[in-house]
């Protein structure tokens, strides 16, 4: 009984640090998550500026798209 009562009492300290703590673990995933997107968001405009200007370089050196 008393090995049951004291298995009950560390499942439920156990319980209430994952809800403590789940908080603050999903906080740091949405601020990594955040930071991702940003840095996707930004190679893909890099990429994009990059594809454009090399195109452009491109058509100038076969003498406009002649």
């Amino acid at each position: 009984m008393e090995g049951e009562l004291a298995a009950r009492g560390v499942l439920l300290a156990v319980t209430a640090i994952c809800f403590w703590l789940l908080p603050k673990a999903l906080r740091q995933i949405a601020e990594t998550a955040k930071l991702l997107v940003r840095l996707v968001c930004f190679l893909v405009v890099t990429g994009l500026c990059l594809v454009a200007f090399v195109t452009l370089i491109a058509q100038a050196l076969m003498g406009g798209g002649q």
